[in-house]
Parts: C-alpha cells; sequence; structure tokens
C-alpha cells in the first residue's frame, strides 16, 4: 500500500508541470477538465487541460487539445472494480440517495464525473481504495441545492474556479460564456463571464451591468459570493423563476470572480510583483502613470473596449469592514475625512443606500451610521482606485462594497455571507431598469451608427460621460428623476441637445441624428471641456 501512494504522489507531481494550449483573449475559452487530490484550503487541487468527450450528464463538446492516449479511459468511463485509478470520498451531511446521508461514501470517477459533482456543489476528495460507480449514479441526479452548501462548501483556488466556471458554461450554453481578459505575472487568466440570455448574439440596447471581485488577494468573500451569484442566476433562470428570467432576457450581467488570482494563491494583498491593483489606475489628481500593472490594463481594456463594453453600472466587491463605498475616493489635497462629492452624487448614494438596506450588517454597522454608506473621501482618501477611473474615464458609476470584517474568514461562514448579500447583489443589477434615459445614436444623412458618440447631462459637465457600444451606437445614463439638458456628442459632428424630463420610476428612449460639421469647430464639447470619452483613449503600457 505505500508503495502505492508513493507511485501516486510522484504521479500527480509529473501532472502538475503541465503545460496548457494558448488560448485567444478576446475569444471564449475552451473548456477542460481535471482531477483533484485533495479539497482541504491548506492543499491545492491540480487540473489537467486535457480533451473530454462525454459526460453523463453534460453536452458533448470538442477542444483543441489533444487526448493523451494513456489517459483514453479516464475520459471514455472505466470499469472501477479492477483498476487503479482515482477514486473519490463525497463528504456528506444529508444526500438524499439511500444510504449516503451523513456518511463520507467512496466511489470511482473519472474526470469528467468529478466535473458534473463540482458543478451541483458536492465536496470530495480523492484517494485510491476500489468501490462501486452505483453511489455516483444516484448522487448524479441531485440537483446542485441538494448538496448541503452548494457551491459555497469551500474556497475555490484559481483551478477549482475555473473548473467551475467552465463547468457552468458548458451545463448552460444559451446563457454563459466565458472570456479571458488577459494573464497576470503569475501566468493565470483573468476570467470574465457573462450572463445572459444567447450570448452568443448581439443584443442592441440590452443594459451591461459588471461585478468584480478579489481586486485585493486576500480578500476572497467577494470571490466565493460571485461563484455563487454565478450559480444562483442560472438555476434561477432554469427554474423559470419570473424575476430571473425577465432579468437575463433584457440585461447582460459580467463578473469578474478574480482580478488577482496571484494574489489568492499566495493569500497577499497584492499582485505578484507586490502592487496594490487599488491604487494603479489613472487618476485625476494624481495623472497617468508611466506604466501599470497586467491586471489594471486588462481590466481597462476591458471596461474601454472589451466584450461587454460599455457598461451602465459596476459593482467592486471587497474585505475588511461592512460597508458601501462611492465616488471619489481621491480628493486634492490627498486629505482623509473630507468629502470630495461627483456632479452624480445624488444618483451614487441612490445605488449605494439601496444595497446597504438590503444587507443588514452593512446598514447596522455603527461605523458609518446612519445608513452603511460613505463617501470614499471622507472615510480615507485614495489615489489610484477603480471606481474613480471608471467613473471619469469608462463612463461607469461603480460602487466599493465592503462585504466582511474579516478578510479571509473561515469556509464555515460562506454560506452566511452569500444568503446577506444574494438580494442586494440582484437588486443591483434590476436598477439598471429603473431610472435614467437610453437611446440610439445615428448619422443624419446615412443613419448609420455613429460609433465615437457620447452622451452627458448639459448641467453636469464634468460628470458622467456615458459612451455608446461600438455595434449600434446604443447609450444608457443613469439618472434620477428631474429635468435635464441632455446632450450628444461626437468628433466631426455638431452637438445635439434635448430638453427631457426624467420621472421618478422607469426609462426613457431618447435619440440622437447628428449632422455632420464642415471642418472642425473650434467651440463644442472638444474643446471647451478637453476630454472625451472613447473606447480608443491610451491605457499606460505594462510595467516590466
Amino acid at each position: 500500500m505505500k508503495l502505492k501512494f508513493i507511485f501516486l504522489f510522484l504521479f500527480w507531481i509529473s501532472l502538475a508541470g503541465a503545460t496548457t494550449t494558448p488560448r485567444s483573449r478576446t475569444s471564449p475559452l475552451h473548456k477542460q477538465q481535471y482531477f483533484t487530490t485533495t479539497t482541504t484550503r491548506t492543499t491545492r487541487k491540480v487540473h489537467l487541460p486535457i480533451s473530454i468527450s462525454s459526460s453523463p450528464a453534460l453536452p458533448k463538446i470538442t477542444t483543441t487539445t489533444t487526448q493523451p492516449e494513456d489517459n483514453k479511459d479516464e475520459a471514455e468511463g472505466i470499469d472501477c472494480a479492477n483498476t487503479d485509478k482515482p477514486y473519490a470520498s463525497i463528504v456528506t451531511s444529508s444526500l438524499r440517495a439511500g444510504g449516503a446521508g451523513g456518511k463520507e461514501t467512496q466511489i470511482c470517477l473519472n474526470r469528467a464525473m468529478m466535473e458534473d459533482l463540482r458543478t451541483r456543489g458536492v465536496r470530495f476528495h480523492l484517494f485510491s481504495e476500489n468501490q462501486d460507480r452505483e453511489t455516483f449514479e444516484r448522487l448524479r441526479q441531485l440537483q446542485p441545492g441538494d448538496a448541503p452548501g452548494g457551491v459555497m462548501g469551500l474556497y475555490h483556488d484559481y483551478d477549482e474556479m475555473v473548473g467551475f466556471l467552465r463547468a457552468m458554461q458548458r451545463t448552460h450554453p444559451n446563457l454563459i460564456r466565458l472570456y479571458s481578459l488577459g494573464e497576470t505575472l503569475g501566468r493565470r487568466e483573468i476570467m470574465a463571464i457573462q450572463i445572459t440570455c444567447e450570448p452568443q448574439r448581439i443584443h442592441p440596447g440590452r443594459p451591461h451591468v459588471k461585478y468584480v471581485a478579489n481586486i485585493h488577494g486576500d480578500e476572497a468573500v467577494g470571490r466565493e459570493v460571485l461563484l455563487h451569484f454565478v450559480q444562483d442566476l442560472t438555476t434561477r433562470y432554469t427554474q423559470r423563476e419570473r424575476r430571473v428570467v425577465h432579468l437575463l432576457n433584457s440585461t447582460e450581467i459580467w463578473l469578474v470572480p478574480s482580478v488577482n488570482p496571484d494574489g489568492f494563491e499566495a493569500g497577499t494583498r497584492n499582485n505578484a510583483a507586490d502592487r496594490d491593483l487599488n491604487r494603479d489606475y489613472p487618476d485625476q489628481y494624481t495623472g497617468t502613470p508611466r506604466c501599470i500593472q497586467a491586471e489594471t490594463r486588462a481590466m481597462m481594456e476591458w471596461s474601454l473596449r472589451g466584450p461587454g463594453a460599455p457598461f451602465s453600472l459596476s459593482l467592486a466587491l471587497h474585505g475588511g469592514d461592512l460597508v458601501v463605498n462611492y465616488p471619489f475616493d481621491g480628493n486634492a489635497d490627498f486629505r482623509s475625512g473630507r468629502a470630495s462629492l461627483s456632479q452624480d452624487d445624488a444618483e451614487f448614494k441612490h445605488l449605494a443606500l439601496a444595497y446597504a438596506q438590503l444587507n443588514s450588517e452593512i446598514r447596522d454597522n455603527p461605523r458609518f451610521r446612519p445608513d452603511g454608506i460613505t463617501n470614499g473621501a471622507e472615510w480615507y482618501v485614495l489615489n489610484g482606485g477603480s471606481q474613480d477611473w471608471n467613473y471619469l474615464e469608462a463612463g461607469c458609476l461603480e460602487l466599493t462594497v465592503e462585504l466582511s470584517h474579516r478578510k479571509f474568514p473561515e469556509d464555515t461562514s460562506l454560506s452566511d455571507y452569500w444568503s446577506k448579500n444574494r438580494e442586494a447583489l440582484l437588486r443591483f443589477a434590476e436598477q439598471v431598469h429603473d431610472h435614467g434615459i437610453w437611446g440610439y445614436i445615428s448619422d443624419s444623412q446615412t443613419g448609420r451608427p455613429v460609433t465615437a458618440a457620447h452622451v452627458y447631462i448639459s448641467e453636469r459637465s464634468r460628470g458622467l460621460h456615458s459612451p455608446v457600444d461600438k455595434y449600434y451606437a446604443a447609450y444608457r445614463h443613469y439618472l434620477l428623476e428631474g429635468d435635464y439638458t441632455v446632450i450628444a456628442s461626437a468628433e466631426g459632428y455638431l452637438t445635439e441637445s434635448k430638453r427631457v424630463k426624467v420621472s421618478r420610476q422607469g426609462t426613457h428612449r431618447i435619440d440622437f441624428r447628428l449632422v455632420k460639421q464642415p471642418a472642425p469647430s473650434p467651440q463644442g464639447y472638444f474643446s471647451a471641456n478637453k476630454r472625451t470619452v472613447s473606447r480608443d483613449k491610451l491605457i499606460p503600457p505594462v510595467c516590466i
């Protein structure tokens, strides 16, 4: 038996060095399946990029990766009775499968089966003992909610997170699409997941809302909460829950569970270059840095011109306190305790209050009375943060939510954090339909979309400037009740303004047809404001 375990350990070491096939930055990622050595927080799992042709519960897929000959039996399904293959111990507290409740059930798994179990939220680890497959066939019938804790059982390391997201894409191809936004210094991909009805199609006028987490590697709760959010949305949509069906049929939801996967794996706040990613963005007070980190550049490119851009609303999940923080984080004299308000302060506060009111721990935090929200600079000042840059440069209203006092709490508390934020996360996306204006901007002569245009409010010239999408020149501008002068502007065109009355509830469609000007005008937005919102902005190079 000892020799068997030594052999398995050496086999594990050899597999850990396997290389992966390079992937496109802008196209959906190829799926890959894996096997696992343990599920404890202190020991990592090993995942292999092996093509799987079939699975008992997952649709057939193909990849560009070649199946190694010696793994063919594991890909196609094996008979465990007389083979020395990976086996799994499934730990449950209450499963409906007969005889499995409250026990550690030992079964044989191939890699496709393991991914199926992980998709359904069943916790397991591998060992080498013979056991039958009948228990697995019963477990396979269980729905995700039947397994204790669902996906929230343990923290997911990088490979587990990627494996889970690929499994979700495979299970829900009509709802989910995966993208790689770029690579970190540690050669880990920054994964983005799109959730909407028919994600492979372009949906004109459908608003885009994004959620990002784990900007600081040691702030891990948001990462797990977003993974559960993926599972929750897809499960409720599949069950035809009216509220979620309406949301995903009318909204694109984008999630980046881990902006800083290197920091998470190392258990550190900063990235692999020891840089704080939430101090790395161009800033209105300190200017544009000479170079930025790979993670920052990936997020900037995505927000300006990547898949899903432009975004109307954004939520950045952090840890270390319980509060909802809104711009600005910085001020001119870099002094904490002094509020630094934007021209869209009313809209930011409205969004922040809506989130805080749905999380009792945030709402009742005595440090941020009476309502659990704060202006960033009034709390503590920082420059180079994500939310100020998103607002000023990407035309997106971003909030920062601190989810937990402890940055890396025990995994037994993850389900509780999820339940406390579940409704607030969903409500945040729904609010993009509650207030504001939207429409299309076209050329008055040709009728073609003016994809370099943007929209802003005349009374808030230094406030939110909403860019249009690159396909249909559709825009969306979050705006509370009131009377406004709305201006559409694009280089090479005369600006057009319309007087608009925004009601207390609902959005209003306002289209613009811009007239070309014969020559650049010395007056107007571009010369007077010296500020543009464009997907063609120059982004600093990555620090080497």
